[in-house]
């Protein structure tokens, strides 16, 4: 048995952040990956701005940059009945970009800054389950793929290993997600044209489609539409790509002369559902605490933030010798006050998922009312908080003819 005081299960934007926040506070952090970086990942490898400024907290911004991070001035939103409308971040000349990151350098970077300031980080590693006693969690058991069965014991587990999260479920904390199930695909092309400093988000009927540009012509398509049953069985993911990118007249334009570079890659259902972010002695951290479809285009934001939420509440309970359920417990009412507003917008945004019509009515007032289009763009890029856009006020003077 091996000991150590933090392990962390996870590789990802949110696992690599948190280790990095504790090496650097002088904790003994082990951060465990099962796979060798760097790695593909099911992503639209697009976020809000307000992640630059946690990756700048971090020390990582100029190691982002380095693994290939660009700045976007906006998103252009496309509806099922053609209205489009340009989302741009920021007010009073104060520009605000969207980030493209190219998630499999990007999380190589990250995890490689996390062993900058002091993690031991373990590649090729299964974690096979949390080892628990008396309720509380106590170490993993891993499999290496060189050096076989290993056990680690540890003062606190933190589980930032996605929406299927091991740790989640060995400490009864995973829910099913019933509503909205949706399957996502994701594939790079290059030879995208012009132009490459904007993002693209299409709306269909119960699907949706973005477009983030890489540069040099290299794009990431993302596509997200209903889990229904049986995709592989009907041929595979290849074809269901295909055809989904049919169903989008502006987008099938964007890519004509462009090509495919890989098989699609999908994830699904795409969401993750928890009781709580915490246990005694665990934490959970990015998509394992808790996962909405990413309409939004904020997951690696949200990762990075409940990172550094978590980092400051393992560190205080690690100093203070306790790691128990009620000492970890501020860390669920934290992310509650971060991230429980824009929640409940990312809820409300998919009535214009399920009800295209309302998407080009709305598109068409938010061209012509600037203070509630700058109000959303706030809310949406995690700069300003979503509780106004919440407010019926809100809603009725933009809905209203």
């Amino acid at each position: 048995m091996e000991s150590r005081e933090v392990v962390v299960i996870g590789g990802g934007p949110g696992g690599a952040a948190v280790a990095a926040w504790l090496a650097d506070a002088g904790h003994d952090v082990l951060l465990i990956e099962r796979a060798a970086l760097p790695r593909p990942k099911v992503c639209a490898e697009y976020t809000s701005p307000e992640a630059a400024v946690l990756l700048e907290r971090l020390g990582a911004l100029e190691a982002a940059e380095r693994a290939g991070l660009r700045r976007l001035d906006g998103i252009v939103i496309h509806a099922p009945d053609g209205t489009t409308w340009r989302m741009v971040h920021g007010a009073e000349g104060a520009a605000r970009p969207n980030l493209a990151l190219p998630r499999d350098r990007l999380d190589a970077a990250l995890v490689e800054h996390a062993r900058s300031r002091g993690a031991e980080v373990w590649e090729r590693v299964l974690v096979r389950r949390v080892l628990v006693e008396d309720g509380v969690a106590r170490g993993v058991l891993a499999r290496d793929q060189r050096e076989g069965e290993r056990r680690v014991a540890a003062r606190l587990v933190i589980g930032a290993d996605g929406v299927r999260s091991r740790v989640a479920r060995d400490l009864g904390l995973a829910r099913p997600l019933r509503w909205p199930r949706r399957l996502g695909l994701v594939a790079r092309y290059q030879d995208v044209p012009a132009p490459d400093h904007a993002a693209a988000l299409y709306l269909g009927a119960g699907t949706y489609a973005g477009l983030t540009p890489l540069g040099g012509g290299l794009a990431t398509v993302s596509l997200v539409t209903a889990l229904g049953p049986g995709p592989r069985r009907a041929g595979g993911l290849e074809p269901l790509f295909e055809a989904l990118v049919a169903c989008f007249p502006a987008l099938r334009e964007r890519l004509r002369g462009a090509h495919r570079l890989e098989r699609p890659r999908g994830i699904g259902p795409l969401g993750q559902r928890t009781a709580r972010p915490y246990a005694p002695g665990a934490l959970l951290v990015g998509d394992a605490a808790g996962f909405f479809d990413p309409l939004t285009g904020d997951g690696i934001y949200l990762a990075l933030r409940g990172a550094e939420l978590a980092a400051e509440t393992a560190d205080a309970a690690l100093r203070a010798g306790d790691c128990s359920a009620t000492r970890l417990a501020p860390y669920q009412q934290q992310r509650h006050a971060a991230f429980g507003a824009k929640a409940r917008l990312a809820w409300l945004l998919q009535l214009f998922i399920c009800w295209p019509p309302l998407a080009g009515y709305a598109l068409r007032r938010l061209r012509t009312r600037g203070a509630l289009a700058q109000a959303l763009c706030a809310a949406l890029g995690d700069y300003g908080p979503a509780e106004p856009v919440l407010r019926p006020g809100y809603l009725a003077a933009l809905l209203r003819p």
